[in-house]
């Protein structure tokens, strides 16, 4: 299964450029395509950042735990 950040990214990433493309050909109703593609990677690396932050507290609390243990 394709995870979803790596979904966000890609699909943000292909409708920024897209947008980016319909800007320099000056196409009406480009900037919301722009928007979205911006908004999509921004949700993608915010989801990204917090399942990484999640898994090192996470990580960090396994850590302590078994020291606990073994002392």
């Amino acid at each position: 299964m394709i995870k979803k950040t790596f979904l966000f990214r890609i699909s943000g990433i292909v409708l920024f450029v897209i947008g980016m493309i319909f800007r320099m050909k000056k196409i009406p109703g480009s900037l919301p395509i722009l928007l979205v593609g911006i908004g999509l990677l921004v949700i993608g690396y915010v989801i990204w950042l917090y399942g990484t932050y999640t898994r090192k507290k996470l990580n960090a609390n396994k850590d302590s735990d078994t020291e606990v243990i073994d002392s």
